[in-house]
C-alpha cells in the first residue's frame, strides 16, 4: 500500500495501521517515500512493496526504486544499509 501519502492504493484505515504497527515495533519504512518524484527516478506508479529497518540497521542513501513490466507489475526496490550504526 502507499505509505508516504494519504492517497494511492489501500485504504485509509489500513494506511494508519500499518504506520501505528511501524511504529509499535520501533521500526523505520524505509521505502514510504513519493517515487513519483524525480529524486526517486519519477516512476509512474506508487510504490506498495516497503522495506522496514529497525535501530540496528542505518541505510545508506535513498531507496532505489525501478519499474519494468516485462520482470513484474511492481516497482523493485532495494536499500543498501549498514548494521550496527545505532545503538552498538
Amino acid at each position: 500500500m502507499t505509505l508516504h501519502s494519504d492517497a494511492g492504493y489501500g485504504c485509509a484505515a489500513g494506511r494508519t495501521n500499518v504506520r501505528d504497527a511501524v511504529q509499535l515495533l520501533g521500526l523505520e519504512c524505509v521505502t514510504a517515500v513519493n517515487v513519483r518524484d524525480e529524486a526517486f527516478g519519477a516512476i509512474p506508479r506508487d510504490n506498495i512493496d516497503h522495506i522496514c529497518l529497525d535501530n540496528r540497521l542505518r541505510p545508506l542513501g535513498a531507496p532505489i526504486v525501478w519499474f519494468d513490466k516485462q520482470l513484474s507489475d511492481h516497482n523493485g526496490v532495494a536499500v543498501e544499509f549498514e548494521v550496527g550504526a545505532s545503538g552498538d
